[in-house]
């Protein structure tokens, strides 16, 4: 039976899922874990500081040496080239002073720097009021007669630093900038575990990440965050919103997020929460993806997004000028391959809907207007509606994850159509399953139905009162539609078919339409019946725009002397 063209913008709405989703996604794990102690193999040139680090530390800073140690494990190291007074309390004013400190399990070597500061013996305490640089995951040794140890160096410039032994923690609510390989930015107030490895940025954090490669090179990737907390012991990076991440075009909102690294401070996942929200109006086309909660898992080896997963209140949309498409339901999940990541099959479930609204195109190509601006109410005969619902929807991409493949439904679907032409009314179909097949460019190429399969025609909007609906029934249907149109070419339907047209009904085998011809036939045991009369042969064909019906071999015409409701006793 007759049906309209399905979902011809279906791809560009999996692309911007991921296009949009998961570089937002990835490039805030990529961002917020290369901040601190990911383990990049290439080497950065350090940011450049105030004064560069001694490079004889015995031979330079020999004025002064003392280390703390907890239970015989040296702990840290001040070292201070001049003693400069003796203050009331046992304070020691020092200049050029570096620290060295090891960690608790001695595995450590960052560096605090600066050219003056008060510190007391006795307390292990230190303040200074000045210029104070830190340099984290230093390279070389950490405590001594430890290995040296490789990773990447993390440079921090602020001032008003104080430094508490009991609490091993260096502290300063004054602005502070940082650096890690192409990663730079500030931030106001920070908080140091020196033994533990812990390190917090109060509040205002910005970061920006520069791109690297060739000259066509993407735009800078920004974050802002109202705070960061980085815990080594557990490898993650938490972050306090409002959490937003731009790049060109691209911009994600969250209330916070969390970046995990295994034991190597690889990033291994990142999760987005509260009102996700990811949006992108470049190329043409508005596109958004909004959710509770989004994650993605990377490789740790090659730091790519290979999974994403959105949960609870799933919304996407995406607008050109020649079509719309939104999608919802409770769960989205991908699979992703690739240095850019594409998209290598999908699932959406929750009560799935995919909405989508577009202009097809005439028989000989020619693009029809451009449907109405954003909120404006669409005209009834110019924009084609369809949509797809199901408790769980399954899709794949072509090998170059550019286009959609397939898209099937997990157990029953539903597809209503409201066609662009007025003279045409809403059809719905449903089935135990439905399976629709793209071409490269994602416009339907045919639609698959498995039992129970049910087809409805709603009269039109401007039919005259009364007007039939039109039904049928089969086991199976398979549909073939013109891509370039996207008009049905012809329905097969097969297994105890079954359809009612008004007072007219019947029964068959298999049926044929011909959407062109506007023409059913029916084989295998072919009846058709109404009030007046019954027929019965070896094929019936009928004609939908006259209303006519004809038999061919063995024909059995009856008429009907006792009108009754349904199927007459054979």
């Amino acid at each position: 039976m007759a049906t309209a063209g399905l979902g011809q913008r279906e791809a560009r709405r999996k692309k911007w899922i991921t296009g949009v989703v998961a570089a937002a996604l990835g490039l805030t794990a990529l961002t917020v874990g290369v901040t601190y102690w990911v383990g990049v193999t290439h080497k950065e040139q350090p940011l450049p500081l105030t004064k560069d680090l001694p490079t004889d530390i015995h031979q330079q800073l020999s004025g002064y040496t003392v280390t703390h140690s907890d239970q015989g494990r040296p702990v840290f190291t001040v070292h201070a080239a001049r003693t400069v007074a003796f203050k009331q309390g046992g304070t020691t004013v020092l200049e050029d002073v570096m620290v060295e400190m090891y960690g608790r399990a001695g595995n450590r070597h960052d560096i605090l720097r600066t050219q003056r500061c008060d510190y007391n013996p006795q307390s292990g305490d230190l303040f200074s009021s000045g210029n104070v640089q830190i340099v984290l995951n230093t390279p070389g040794k950490a405590s001594p007669g430890e290995p040296p140890r490789g990773g990447q160096t993390v440079y921090l410039e602020t001032s008003k630093v104080a430094f508490r032994n009991e609490g091993a923690t260096a502290v300063t609510d004054a602005p502070l900038r940082f650096r890690i390989g192409p990663a730079s930015g500030t931030a106001r107030g920070m908080a140091y575990g020196t033994r533990e490895g812990w390190l917090e940025l109060k509040s205002d954090v910005t970061l920006e990440l520069q791109p690297r490669g060739g000259a066509d090179l993407p735009p800078p990737v920004r974050l802002q965050s109202s705070r960061l907390r980085y815990d080594k012991s557990n490898g993650q990076v938490m972050l306090w919103g409002p959490l937003e991440i731009t790049q060109g075009t691209r911009r994600a909102t969250a209330e916070q997020g969390v970046v995990y690294l295994d034991s190597e401070n690889r990033v291994t996942r990142a999760d987005l929460e509260g009102t996700v929200k990811a949006n992108d109006s470049g190329e043409g086309r508005t596109m958004s993806l909004s959710a509770q909660r989004i994650e993605g898992d990377f490789d740790p080896v090659t730091n790519q997004l290979t999974h994403l997963l959105a949960v609870e209140g799933v919304e996407g949309s995406s607008e050109g000028k020649d079509s719309r498409a939104h999608l919802s339901g409770e769960r989205l999940e991908l699979h992703l391959s690739g240095a850019h990541p594409r998209p290598l099959d999908g699932d959406v479930s929750g009560a799935a809907e995919v909405r989508l609204e577009s202009h097809p195109a005439s028989p000989a190509g020619d693009q029809a207007p451009s449907p109405p601006a954003p909120g404006a109410a669409p005209e009834g005969s110019q924009i084609e509606k369809k949509t797809l619902t199901a408790d769980e929807v399954k899709f794949t991409f072509r090998p170059e994850g550019r286009s959609l493949e397939e898209a099937e439904t997990v157990g029953p679907g539903k597809l209503d159509v409201v066609p662009s032409d007025p003279n045409v009314g809403e059809r719905v179909i449903t089935a135990g399953q439905l399976t629709m097949a793209f071409d490269a460019k994602s416009r339907i190429e045919a639609l698959r139905g498995l039992a129970p399969t049910h087809i409805v025609f709603q009269p039109p909007a401007h039919a005259a009162p009364g007007s039939a609906v039109q039904e049928s029934f089969a086991d199976r249907l398979e549909a073939k539609f013109d891509t370039a149109t996207q008009l049905l070419g012809d329905v097969q339907q097969s297994g105890h078919f079954q359809f009612r047209d008004g007072d007219r009904q019947g029964r068959s085998d298999d049926a044929h339409y011909d959407a062109r011809r506007q023409a059913l036939s029916l084989t295998g045991h072919p009846v058709i019946w109404d009030s007046r009369s019954r027929m019965k042969c070896q094929r019936i064909n009928l004609d939908l725009r006259d209303n006519t019906a004809e038999g061919s071999g063995g024909v059995q015409a009856t008429p009907m002397q006792d009108p009754v409701a349904g199927e007459p006793d054979a």
